[in-house]
């Protein structure tokens, strides 16, 4: 996520009368916060020679905590190399096999840019040096992996190395490894992060789709929400809360889960159940909406929260057309 926090944050509005808005994205816009309701609640969006972030909610509302940290995350995306990234190559992993880091140096800007690369190994990785690529070099007095060189306009730095994590890590630990980014426009540096756990389950995999019936007196749409275990570890305690768009009406009865137990409530399925190491559970209805003349999006989120790891986000928007007729037209002369 663009705005990582480490913990889910209070909203404190005291005498605000104004809770925060829901923000549903346009088509060319990414949602980078997300309420606990199931709704954005930041979104972004950007073209060759502009950046904008849209906030649903009062910054200064948030705890100050995370002031520092949010604003770092935004300063950093505006600027040239705000699409840099570091990412693993799995977001769990058994102690002592390899895992495979990508860190990505992206000048988004048509100028030229100085950048300096910085990579602070967590103590409990192990990195093995043989396999950096990418002109970097390990510090080894810093326990860092550096580098700095110039980026033309819109190009791409990639360094890659494999790390080997502690054998003596508690299943459930998180590997934040992080890396921070600077150049010379801009005179303070920001970071990303990768985050992995020790033999945990890892739901990433898992799918949100939507079906929409052929149009008749009226129009009926099913969602499905594939649950599906690619980690190391059973979920044993995965909750669910799939929020569904308010112009159209469930059919309650269509209410289906292949394991584990669903329930409608408010606008939200919530599901509960475990799901274990390669399994893939089903949940899913269908819901309907009078025949309108005009199409419409109908959005639905997916908050999937295994106990152990960080919440997983599943987005669609689809868009119902209107039933159309093409009738020919007969000209006589």
């Amino acid at each position: 996520s663009l705005f990582q926090l480490d913990l889910p944050q209070p909203l404190e509005f005291g005498k605000y009368q104004n809770f925060s808005d829901g923000l549903v994205p346009s088509l060319s816009s990414r949602a980078v916060l997300w309420s606990d309701k199931g709704m954005a609640s930041a979104v972004t969006n950007a073209a060759n020679d502009w950046r904008v972030i849209f906030m649903g909610l009062p910054f200064e509302k948030l705890p100050r905590s995370s002031h520092q940290h949010m604003l770092g995350q935004i300063t950093g995306w505006l600027g040239d190399l705000g699409d840099s990234t570091i990412q693993a190559d799995r977001r769990s992993v058994s102690p002592g096999n390899p895992l495979t880091y990508t860190i990505s140096a992206v000048n988004s800007a048509a100028q030229a840019n100085m950048v300096t690369l910085t990579n602070q190994i967590p103590t409990v990785l192990r990195v093995l040096t043989e396999t950096i690529a990418g002109d970097a070099w390990f510090d080894d007095s810093s326990n860092r992996i550096l580098w700095q060189g110039p980026l033309q306009g819109h190009e791409i730095h990639t360094v890659t190395y494999q790390a080997v994590p502690s054998s003596n890590l508690e299943p459930g630990s998180l590997l934040e490894n992080q890396v921070s980014f600077s150049y010379e426009s801009l005179p303070v540096s920001f970071g990303r992060a990768a985050s992995v756990w020790s033999a945990a389950p890892d739901l990433s995999g898992s799918r949100l789709s939507a079906m929409a019936g052929r149009p008749g007196a009226q129009q009926t749409i099913t969602y499905a929400l594939e649950l599906l275990n690619v980690g190391w570890s059973p979920s044993e305690q995965v909750s669910v809360s799939l929020r569904l768009p308010a112009v159209l009406m469930p059919i309650s009865s269509t209410l289906y889960s292949s394991s584990g137990s669903g329930r409608l409530e408010d606008g939200h399925i919530f599901w509960n159940g475990s799901v274990a190491v390669g399994e893939a559970i089903t949940v899913s209805i269908a819901m309907s909406r009078a025949v309108v003349l005009s199409p419409a999006f109908v959005p639905v989120v997916a908050i999937i929260d295994d106990g152990v790891t960080a919440p997983i986000i599943r987005y669609i928007q689809p868009r119902l057309y209107p039933f159309q007729a093409h009738l020919p037209v007969i000209w006589k002369n």
